[in-house]
């Protein structure tokens, strides 16, 4: 008796599209309901510049599911740094719809995803102009998977 199968299905890599909210959006966490005028807010990334890792480790305190990766921007602008910049640091939670389909919720209104920034202008003409935002949350739980 085998424990898993081989999977001969499509299997693409990267992510599709991220969605974003405050850890202060939220009325309720199980089942999560935003407050009034709050909702996820629709990222538009480069999507062959996107990856989302998990590592599920034991620890003395139960197993810690650590979520990292990134997302990548092209060009930089005001847009960008008005609209996403606000959420640099540990205040987010994440909706991310790999290319599979499979959606992914990490972090919680009391344990939020911390988000960072960097962008570049490249060295040359033909390279990179924009920004790379990483993300990494450890949490308890498995990500909410819908």
């Amino acid at each position: 008796m085998s424990l898993i199968k081989v999977f001969e299905g499509d299997n693409i890599g990267s992510i599709a599209h991220i969605e974003i909210a405050y850890h202060t959006d939220f009325e309720s966490w199980e089942p999560a309901k935003f407050k009034t005028g709050k909702s996820w807010q629709n990222i538009q990334i480069t999507g062959e510049m996107a990856e989302l890792k998990r590592k599920t480790k034991d620890d003395p305190n139960g197993l810690i599911f650590t979520y990292a990766g990134f997302f990548d921007i092209h060009m930089i602008r005001d847009e960008v740094e008005l609209k996403l910049l606000p959420f640099v640091g540990k205040c987010a939670v994440l909706r991310i719809t790999d290319n599979n389909k499979r959606v992914h919720i990490i972090g919680k209104p009391q344990n939020p995803v911390l988000l960072d920034e960097e962008s570049t202008t490249g060295k040359f003409f033909k390279n990179k102009n924009g920004y790379q935002f990483n993300f990494l949350v450890n949490q308890t739980s498995p990500a909410v998977s819908v």
